[in-house]
């Protein structure tokens, strides 16, 4: 749900439809603004930014951190929004590619 949520707010996007969202690439740099932007704001101010899922606005920032973190790990500059889930994302990944992520040979 971040990694959607940050792709709306990134892309002014109201409504929750699949084809708005689902392949969006939301930057590091997007990211970084959203996570300044959020985390000194209260959660009354939290719901009115969030597009959807108001109820979720006490997580947003512990997941936008999740995220950052995940992408230094990977040292990427992006991430590429999957509003099937996270799973999803990653078993549609090339064989090769996902063998790279979990440093396989």
């Amino acid at each position: 749900g971040t990694a959607t949520t940050l792709a709306a707010i990134s892309q002014k996007i109201n409504n929750y439809e699949t084809a708005n969202l689902h392949k969006q690439e939301v930057n590091l740099e997007e990211i970084n603004n959203i996570f300044n932007n959020i985390k000194n704001s209260s959660k009354k101010d939290l719901q009115k930014l969030m597009p959807f899922e108001p109820e979720r606005a006490e997580i947003i920032l512990s997941g936008t951190m999740v995220i950052k973190e995940i992408i230094a790990y990977f040292e990427a500059n992006k991430i590429l929004v999957s509003d099937k889930g996270l799973q999803y994302g990653i078993l549609n990944l090339p064989h090769k590619k996902l063998k790279e992520y979990l440093g396989k040979k």
